[in-house]
């Protein structure tokens, strides 16, 4: 992947870590294999990433490392113990990178998004447009995130212009993590 994207564009300057598996599973339930398949997909391809990326950016003495975690690394959710776990490591994993990375011209920051409004297969989440409805009255911006905010969120972090930021994670969620607390139930 990486001799791939040097080939087309010549350099590696930003690198998203945007990946996750969300299995909704009691702690008892999770199996070793679960466990695994969860930290290796969510947490340790972000570390695989930078770990490929990060020499042609100090090379370059520029770069961008942005990882997508989620309210729940967070604030915690029930029956996600695996997932949980992953996303406060990614916003660990991104403080440490910025902090050792900084001197190189490099920052590492992270974005964490609410509720998305994400095309999703209906049988998976049988009373989701109830719940949708339901959130968009509790989100202080009455309505739910798009696919946009997130991507706008993140070219403004790969841009010069956010260049004094460093080892932030932006939570982009319409102010709902200020009342997620009590709404936990309501978003799984």
């Amino acid at each position: 992947m990486l001799a791939q994207a040097i080939e087309k564009f010549g350099a590696i300057d930003i690198a998203v870590s945007n990946v996750s598996l969300r299995k909704r599973q009691p702690l008892l339930d999770i199996s070793v294999e679960d466990w695994h398949q969860i930290i290796n997909t969510n947490l340790s391809s972000a570390f695989y990433l930078a770990k490929a990326t990060v020499p042609g950016m100090k090379a370059a003495g520029w770069g961008r490392i942005i990882h997508i975690s989620g309210y729940d690394g967070s604030i915690g959710a029930s029956h996600r113990a695996h997932n949980v776990t992953c996303k406060g490591g990614l916003d660990a994993l991104t403080k440490a990178l910025a902090t050792e990375l900084g001197p190189y011209g490099i920052t590492a920051n992270g974005v964490s998004p609410g509720t998305v409004d994400t095309h999703r297969i209906a049988e998976d989440y049988p009373q989701l447009t109830e719940k949708y409805q339901l959130l968009k009255k509790t989100i202080p911006v009455c309505r739910l995130g798009t696919c946009t905010d997130i991507a706008e969120t993140c070219l403004y972090l790969a841009s010069d212009y956010s260049g004094f930021i460093n080892g932030q994670v932006l939570q982009v969620n319409g102010g709902s993590l200020m009342i997620s607390s009590h709404l936990e139930p309501l978003l799984l």
